[in-house]
């Protein structure tokens, strides 16, 4: 299963994997809402503390993704030093 997924490559680009994190991010804070919604009306310590937790790793989550996000764009800087701004990488001479 998955070498047919390698085989299929969603993210062609840099910048098609900074369209899936952009789109990952607004996700994320749609969750974020959505749980900041049901915390204000919950009862029940036990909901409250998941719907606490849940909002604390959707947090962590946010962070990776931002993180992720300034690396994607580091090297989208780093190929546009190297190759030019709207040239490809070369393929890969085989060994």
């Amino acid at each position: 299963m998955r070498h047919q997924y390698v085989d299929q490559r969603p993210f062609q680009t840099i910048e098609d994997s900074v369209e899936f994190m952009d789109l990952l991010d607004l996700t994320i804070a749609e969750s974020r809402r959505d749980l900041d919604a049901r915390l204000r009306s919950a009862s029940g310590e036990r909901y409250r503390t998941g719907l606490l937790l849940a909002l604390h790793k959707l947090n962590q989550l946010s962070e990776s993704i931002r993180k992720g996000k300034r690396i994607l764009n580091d090297l989208h800087l780093i190929r546009t030093a190297l190759v030019g701004a709207d040239a490809k990488w070369p393929e890969a001479k085989a060994a």
